[in-house]
């Protein structure tokens, strides 16, 4: 992967877990929209839904952690 396509995925990450929740311009936030999860919520399964949130959140940093052993460290992960 070439230093640009580096360092667009690094600035698309940072984006996803940036961000004021009062503000509308960062309404995309990764962490921002998870402000608002009550605690009981985090394990609701929807119906006919397989995922709580807990679980996508689960999997959301994974996928860093895998995204990071790939690109940065030893492509073991």
């Amino acid at each position: 992967m070439s230093r640009s396509g580096i360092e667009q995925l690094l600035y698309g990450m940072d984006r996803a877990f940036e961000g004021d929740p009062h503000s509308i311009r960062n309404w995309h936030a990764f962490m921002v929209n998870l402000a608002s999860v009550d605690k009981a919520d985090w394990t609701w399964l929807p119906p006919g839904g397989r995922r709580s949130i807990f679980q996508l959140v689960e999997e959301v940093g994974r996928s860093k952690y895998v995204y990071d052993s790939q690109a940065f460290g030893d492509g073991s992960v």
